[in-house]
């Protein structure tokens, strides 16, 4: 980078040593600002950013990153009088003869935020659904670039079911997250319910 600014030296500057030094040491202060800025460019996208830095895209769009959820989390069970021990089965007043458990339809929080991944698809997500029309159709295309987003092929049927309620068959599978991610932020008109009904397992 130096020779940029020292081969544009007039005739009588060209044999100074302390110019082309004192040129030298500008040209590495240039040289390192433009190195900030390109990793600014580069580190502040929503493909490549990560930690806090994806935290400062997720400002922007207005999505926090929140707490994650356990995989289809089993939110109580009844203990099996006839297996008391069962670690797998909690305390209850009402026993059944085999135990049980129910399931929440929100997931219950596992403790930790969401991964730098699923955060990077919560923001997509949230973009998308800002230029895109409320239609059936568009929300196909909205599952499908967003899905293509992290490289996966999503072709899901999509169909109403009745007033203001539409129904979402994927032909992939859907972790916990992303099921609860397209019932959120997937474009609709308003009063309209999504509910994502079926998806093959992993």
């Amino acid at each position: 980078m130096t020779f940029y600014y020292t081969d544009r030296l007039p005739n009588q500057f060209e044999d100074s040593q302390n110019l082309r030094l004192l040129i030298s040491i500008f040209a590495a202060m240039f040289e390192e600002s433009n190195a900030i800025l390109r990793t600014l460019r580069d580190d502040m996208t929503v493909d490549d950013a990560d930690g806090v830095w994806l935290d400062e895209i997720g400002d922007i769009v207005g999505v926090a990153r929140g707490a994650s959820q356990r995989e289809d989390a089993t939110i109580f069970t009844y203990r099996d009088i006839l297996a008391a021990d069962d670690t797998a089965k909690s305390f209850s007043d009402i026993s059944a003869p085999a135990g049980g458990h129910y399931v929440g339809i929100g997931g219950i929080p596992d403790g930790t935020l969401f991964s730098d991944d699923d955060y990077r698809l919560l923001i997509r997500a949230k973009v998308l659904s800002t230029y895109s029309g409320d239609t059936i159709p568009n929300m196909y295309t909205w599952i499908v670039e967003l899905f293509a987003a992290i490289d996966l092929v999503c072709d899901p049927l999509i169909y109403s079911t009745g007033t203001c309620d539409v129904a979402i068959e994927s032909d992939i599978y859907l972790t916990h997250t992303q099921r609860r991610l397209i019932e959120r932020y997937i474009p609709r008109a308003a009063g309209v319910n999504v509910v994502v009904l079926s998806w093959p397992s992993a």
